[in-house]
């Protein structure tokens, strides 16, 4: 399998290609910037590329939007132990995800994983958990949110839900004032934030 690496921390870059090496895994080429990358990919056509996101001050993932990344499989190698950082990495269409602070070892097994064209992501280190945060809103107040949510009005909230509409206004006073939410929009924006329409 033809290999590329992209990090711009040396150190990291190299280690990584010399353990590539000694495990009989091809590295045709490393880069250090989205524009290296592209161009090193243009010229060898790698099967995979080992990509961090930080490259200095660019986004690593705003790779894949490219053509040349478009049919290579992708490995994300970062130090980001977050859930958002997986879930952005998965969105954006990575095969893997190894943390740094894994070992070498763990970075083959999952180059392996893709290369045997598993349809499986694969995943090693441990993840932080979203802490959600649920603002203390009633199970009802979570249903009038989530019907504010599809653009419905007070008045067929009410209707929706059997009450009065005077009864859902105060729902939406309480909803409003635990969100820390000026009106319909940003409430919404901040349930989608927290997860709290799951």
């Amino acid at each position: 399998m033809r290999i590329v690496v992209i990090d711009d921390h040396d150190a990291i870059r190299h280690g990584v290609i010399t353990y590539l090496d000694e495990h009989e895994h091809e590295c045709v080429g490393s880069a250090t910037s989205i524009s290296e990358a592209r161009a090193i990919m243009n010229q060898t056509h790698p099967d995979l590329i080992i990509l961090d996101i930080n490259l200095g001050s660019e986004d690593g993932l705003a790779l894949l939007k490219y053509k040349e990344a478009q049919s290579v499989l992708v490995v994300v190698l970062t130090m980001h132990d977050d859930e958002v950082t997986l879930r952005r990495a998965k969105t954006a269409g990575a095969h893997g995800y190894v943390l740094k602070s894994e070992p070498l070892d763990s970075l083959i097994k999952v180059v392996e994983h893709c290369g045997n064209r598993r349809s499986s992501f694969a995943l090693r280190g441990k993840i932080k958990k979203l802490m959600k945060k649920d603002f203390d809103l009633t199970p009802r107040e979570r249903e009038i949110l989530r019907n504010l949510n599809h653009g419905l009005t007070a008045k067929e909230i009410a209707g929706l839900l059997f009450l009065s509409e005077p009864t859902v206004k105060t729902h939406l006073g309480s909803i409003y004032r635990k969100l820390s939410a000026k009106d319909r929009a940003q409430a919404v924006s901040i349930a989608i934030e927290n997860h709290l329409l799951d």
